[in-house]
């Protein structure tokens, strides 16, 4: 998720030894969910000009963590409704998410905020 847009995706089968290699996992994660929503190769590759170096840090931020139960109550529901992993579009959630308005955006959503900050970044961003 990011802290700013609220813009998310889910990554599933990751697990604790995969530590080393979560880096890469998840930037292919966001490539490819930016890459989904349309967002052209420059607007990608200035997203991901400021993922040189990756950390993990604990949070004390309880705007963010609630943010992010918030959206994950939400993936949660929307893939038991759907019918479970085995059974669901992922993407079709993942993007029914992220058209969803959010109180913390003034009731904006995450892709369009999205869309705005990196038009103001690159210009033209889809």
């Amino acid at each position: 998720m990011s802290e700013r847009t609220l813009l998310s995706f889910i990554m599933f089968g990751a697990r604790k030894d995969h530590v080393k290699t979560f880096p890469e996992i998840f930037l292919r994660g966001v490539d490819q969910l930016l890459s989904m929503e349309g967002f052209s190769i420059e607007a990608i590759n200035k997203v991901f000009s400021g993922y040189e170096v990756i950390e993990y840090t604990p949070t004390s931020s309880r705007k963010l963590l609630g943010n992010m139960n918030d959206l994950m109550d939400m993936y949660k529901h929307s893939i038991i409704y759907e019918g479970g992993l085995k059974n669901c579009d992922l993407w079709s959630v993942i993007s029914k998410i992220n058209r969803t308005p959010q109180r913390n955006l003034g009731w904006s959503r995450p892709i369009d905020v999205t869309s705005e900050l990196l038009e103001e970044i690159v210009g033209n961003a889809t």
